[in-house]
């Protein structure tokens, strides 16, 4: 497992939390007993495109904001998706960025989400031309698709994956920005991620080397954070999902979708 926090953002974290903590006070909440934050919150991220990486993104505003709102310290710690759920079971973890609900999952965390996530392919467009399906991915036998490791991709894909490619024809790699990187060196010929990464890690001239496509019927996967049932009783993710929706009603949300994401995408994942 890699865990790396920044000597920069913990100190950070402590002043705003400080801060934070003292403004909650006054104004009558305990944020121990509301926000369940006896001690600084040990909360995850993961590198994923304009929603975390090298430290900034829409997940480590939300951070900041939750912080203010909730006057609760956190420490952040940078873990790869596939340790996340592991991390949580082990109690060194109580909170996780951009996660999203399985039945498996919900056994060990509640979740308040916010954000709709649409997955599609990327894949080179010589190749395919502007559209293509699942099907006509199947129907090349000696072509591998690109997904992240601890990455769920929806009930759709993730049934269809495996019933009409096999694990033999499924790669994984750590992180989004190994996924982009595996397309690039044609590793793979076709990656699952999702829609707001293409505009993220593919520069001007790989726009027009691949094309975005969508093979799903279904809707976005809603995803938000993920809160350890061993820290946090249903009393306190309800109080965590209050500040949420305050941000969405004041469009605090909108405003850090659009800080990293071109505003018409980052309209469509919170209006999900």
């Amino acid at each position: 497992m890699r865990v790396s926090v920044t000597g920069f953002a913990k100190v950070v974290s402590v002043i705003i939390g400080i801060a934070a903590t003292s403004g909650a006070m006054a104004q009558g909440r305990d944020p121990a007993r509301d926000f369940g934050c006896a001690r600084p919150l040990r909360i995850a991220v993961m590198e994923f495109g304009a929603m975390y990486h090298d430290g900034a993104g829409v997940d480590a505003d939300i951070i900041g904001e939750l912080m203010w709102r909730s006057g609760c310290l956190f420490e952040i710690r940078e873990i790869e998706r596939a340790d996340i759920w592991s991390a949580i079971e082990a109690d060194t973890i109580d909170m996780a960025t951009s996660s999203i609900a399985t039945p498996g999952r919900e056994k060990l965390a509640r979740f308040v989400t916010y954000f709709g996530i649409k997955n599609m392919l990327v894949l080179p467009i010589a190749e395919v031309g502007t559209t293509f399906s699942l099907d006509a991915l199947v129907a090349k036998p000696t072509w591998r698709i690109g997904l992240v490791r601890g990455f769920r991709y929806g009930n759709y894909y993730d049934y269809q994956l495996k019933s009409l490619l096999g694990d033999d024809r499924m790669v994984e790699f750590a992180t989004q920005e190994d996924l982009f990187q595996a397309l690039r060196r044609a590793q793979v010929e076709a990656i699952l991620t999702p829609s707001i990464h293409y505009f993220f890690y593919l520069t001007e001239e790989e726009l027009d080397a691949f094309t975005l496509v969508n093979a799903s019927p279904a809707p976005p996967t809603p995803s938000g954070l993920a809160f350890s049932r061993a820290t946090f009783n249903a009393a306190q993710v309800d109080n965590w999902l209050r500040l949420i929706e305050g941000m969405r009603l004041d469009r605090t949300l909108h405003r850090f979708a659009e800080r990293h994401i071109p505003k018409a995408a980052a309209a469509t994942m919170i209006e999900y």
